[in-house]
């Protein structure tokens, strides 16, 4: 009755014992198929992998953006005197033209300035009742501001009267080349004009020998209204302020102000 027992548990402990057996030969066959191999398998062929390395390396670089060329300044901005005054923009005189009276008032603006400091300068074109076109403190007459008065020239009539009412270089320096491209008309300037460090007469400072007539104090006090031909009509007034600060070279501050009834 012993020996059955005993027998069965013994058949039980050697199939168990060939089990265990048997799975350690397969955990061991597995290892040493592991340590065997000596390279891990790429997941890429040769081919494939050149290419992604080379785009790897492009992407590396860096990239130069072509940056266009800016492009010439148009003809009809250009301004060939700017070296007379070399402030900003220079060469380039981009106008913007306003209608600011239906008809009847224009305003012609260029900026100017230095570094990154610029303001605006303006000229302003009144149609005159009696005909013609009244010029205040003129820009620099590039192409753009000479095909925009003629323009007005066909609707009004010519340009009647230019006036530089100041005695600033800012004003002074245009208005010399803008009154030679409109000889018929009758040109006008603040007195005490100046130069430095040399007191030199008009027809060196920009005026060429285009003849202007020097403003009266006043175009509605005692003779002006004799010497300005627009004071007869009764639409524009003018009164002169200045001189301030002193009159000759180094100079001072004068300048004109009109009134348009």
């Amino acid at each position: 009755m012993v020996g059955r027992p005993m027998r069965a548990a013994a058949a039980v402990v050697a199939v168990a014992w060939l089990l265990v057996s048997c799975e350690a030969l397969s955990v061991l066959q597995s290892s040493r198929c592991l340590r065997g191999s000596s390279r891990i398998p790429r997941p890429f062929s040769s081919g494939a992998a050149s290419s992604r390395l080379r785009a790897l390396r492009a992407s590396s670089e860096i990239t130069q953006i072509e940056v266009p060329a800016e492009p010439a300044a148009s003809e009809e901005t250009f301004y060939k005197l700017w070296p007379a005054l070399p402030i900003a923009p220079y060469s380039r005189r981009k106008t913007v033209v306003r209608e600011v009276a239906k008809g009847r008032m224009w305003l012609f603006e260029q900026k100017q300035g230095i570094l990154y400091v610029q303001v605006p300068v303006r000229m302003t074109v009144i149609r005159l009742d009696s005909g013609g076109l009244f010029v205040y403190a003129p820009v620099a007459p590039t192409k753009e501001v000479l095909r925009t008065m003629r323009e007005l020239e066909s609707k009004y009539g010519e340009v009647k009267y230019i006036v530089l009412p100041t005695t600033a270089v800012e004003h002074k320096v245009f208005a010399g080349p803008f009154a030679n491209a409109f000889p018929e008309a009758s040109a006008w300037v603040v007195p005490d004009q100046w130069s430095f460090p040399v007191q030199l007469p008009l027809s060196f400072l920009g005026f060429g020998f285009r003849k202007f007539s020097s403003l009266p104090p006043s175009s509605s006090v005692g003779s002006g209204k004799e010497t300005v031909p627009w004071a007869a009509d009764g639409e524009l007034d003018h009164v002169c302020l200045g001189p301030l600060l002193s009159k000759g070279a180094g100079g001072g501050f004068e300048e004109a102000a009109f009134y348009h009834r």
